[in-house]
């Protein structure tokens, strides 16, 4: 997949976009950028989509709620997707007060070559937020673009939406959170070197901090899978402050990968968690947790 910026050139092929920013790529981002997908596989065409690196309420209230994927993550999502080209843009105040029309004429005409848009129901972008999904069926039919609007996903009687999936994922409700996403949660993220007491205790760790702005999981223990170089290993993982070593506040993922020896400092590795099995705790000894680590394990493989 090819990273597209504001200053890019425009592509010498024509191409289908989905429109949005994309936060989490769940299973209602992904209904969007499904006839993105179908159009262009159809039409022999490349796909794009436009999303951005920072969350728009930073600049219009001064807070953003946190993100369920920063940009590296989503990044991996689309190209699990088969996206072939993603635009990404800065939301400062020059996109801010950029009118409708120049944003599209400018991202849509004039970076992706575009012949074909599909967008959620709900999302608007320009200046005050003018450009609707109404605004974007005049414009396409004028350009000659193929428009498709998405209508919102339910699932259990509920729109699937960003804010309910970090409500779930801050709750520890990683299993629902999952299945609203359509996939299970990742966290890409640099391995860090720590003090290196779980190879001391026979379950060496990669230890990981988690990305600035993005949600944070209610600190426990974790079933899940780390990959590394494309395999994927099984893992379990503590996110949380370390309380039996540790008097910070700050929260580290430590993650023991299964059947894995190997040097990974620096490295990045990508964290897929499945299910929360239990809130982390304080052991009085280095054999009361062994103990439960080896607990936690059996739990996680059967």
């Amino acid at each position: 997949m090819q990273i597209l910026s504001a200053s890019s050139s425009k592509l010498s092929t024509k191409t289908a976009v989905a429109l949005g920013m994309f936060d989490g790529l769940h299973l209602g981002h992904r209904a969007v950028i499904q006839p993105a997908l179908d159009y262009a596989g159809a039409q022999g065409l490349k796909t794009a989509v436009i999303t951005l690196e920072n969350h728009p309420r930073e600049l219009t209230r001064g807070a953003a709620p946190k993100l369920i994927t920063n940009l590296d993550t989503r990044l991996a999502l689309f190209e699990e997707l088969g996206i072939d080209y993603a635009l990404v843009l800065k939301f400062d105040q020059e996109l801010m007060s950029m009118s409708a029309e120049d944003y599209l004429e400018k991202y849509l005409l004039n970076i992706l070559n575009a012949s074909f848009v599909s967008t959620g129901y709900d999302h608007h972008f320009g200046k005050d937020r003018s450009g609707t999904p109404k605004f974007l069926e005049t414009w396409t039919k004028a350009n000659s673009i193929e428009l498709k609007v998405v209508d919102a996903v339910e699932q259990a009687s509920s729109t699937i939406s960003s804010s309910k999936i970090r409500e779930l994922i801050t709750e520890g409700k990683i299993t629902e959170a999952n299945a609203m996403l359509g996939y299970e949660f990742m966290i890409i993220s640099q391995v860090l070197e720590g003090d290196r007491r779980g190879r001391e205790l026979g379950f060496p760790t990669a230890n990981l901090k988690l990305p600035e702005a993005m949600v944070v999981p209610l600190k426990g223990v974790y079933c899940g899978s780390a990959e590394y170089h494309g395999q994927a290993y099984k893992a379990v993982m503590n996110i949380g402050t370390r309380p039996s070593f540790s008097n910070s506040d700050e929260v580290i993922i430590e993650a023991h990968l299964l059947d894995f020896d190997q040097d990974i400092y620096d490295e990045k590795i990508k964290l897929r968690l499945n299910q929360r099995l239990r809130d982390e705790v304080k052991f009085n000894s280095a054999e009361e947790l062994i103990k439960q680590i080896k607990a936690d394990i059996e739990l996680c493989t059967n």
